[in-house]
């Protein structure tokens, strides 16, 4: 297993995951190849993307900030997704891992995400020493 920053060119193979991953339960997004590619290219425009390669196929990624808080810096996790062929092998807690020391060496104090309370991810998260907060995801309908 190899974590490394991702590519342009990695970005078709991202987007397959996204697309694929999201697709399952509790999410059900349709995506579409070409919609998920353009928020694929959206993201890697502004996010740091790390990927992880097992036997040079990309397995994995996550999408991430460092962003300027009243009380310093902080980290934030915008997607992370692994294959799930791949899942409850190590990847994710990798990337994790490897985002967080990124993240010292850019002096954030803490790391921020937000998770689908019934998915998998929610029970990994806290697992890896995340804890729910009072923050609350609000969201209005426009169409």
């Amino acid at each position: 297993m190899k974590i490394r920053k991702t590519k342009k060119k990695d970005l078709k193979r991202i987007a397959e995951i996204f697309r694929t991953e999201y697709g399952k339960s509790p999410y059900n997004e349709r995506w579409d190849k070409n919609t998920a590619m353009k928020k694929i290219k959206e993201y890697f425009k502004h996010y740091i993307v790390f990927s992880a390669e097992e036997k040079k196929e990309i397995v994995g990624f996550l999408m991430g900030s460092v962003e300027i808080w009243d009380d310093g810096k902080h980290g934030f996790i915008e997607e992370i997704v692994v294959s799930s062929e791949f899942q409850g092998k190590g990847y994710g807690k990798i990337l994790v891992k490897y985002f967080e020391d990124f993240l010292k060496k850019k002096e954030a104090k803490r790391l921020d995400l937000f998770s689908h309370v019934k998915s998998k991810a929610f029970k990994f998260y806290k697992k890896i020493g995340f804890k729910k907060t009072e923050m609350v995801l609000m969201t209005k309908k426009l169409r």
